[in-house]
């Protein structure tokens, strides 16, 4: 990947924005192309989740809730967020057990 750089540590009711730029490569380097950020929640008896971006045929980021349910998906769901070059979000609120997600596309109003 030509960027992925995820913080170690998010904390508590703050958000972070991360660039993700893939590489242009031949098809059987895609592997190569692909990145993973592993979250524990502090305080929530291990509850985890990864953030994975993949380039097979299309771009995608994807969240896999690996240990972690919420209201809307259980343990083991996978969230596609797709791939856009304006952006994509991803919000994970609540408490231990009680989590709520929020994803889609970012809507611009304004060029940058």
């Amino acid at each position: 990947m030509a960027c992925w750089q995820f913080p170690e540590v998010i904390p508590a009711n703050c958000t972070v924005d991360v660039e993700i730029e893939w590489k242009k490569q031949h098809k059987l380097l895609t592997t190569l192309n692909d990145g993973l950020a592993h979250y524990v929640l502090f305080g929530s008896r291990d509850r985890s989740f990864q953030i994975q971006a993949m380039s097979q045929d299309t771009f995608d980021i994807q969240i896999h809730f690996s240990n972690l349910p919420t209201k809307q998906f259980p343990i083991g769901s996978v969230i596609h967020l797709k791939w856009d070059k304006g952006g994509v979000r991803f919000k994970l609120s609540g408490m231990a057990d009680e989590f709520y997600n929020e994803s889609g596309r970012i809507e611009r109003t304004t060029c940058v």
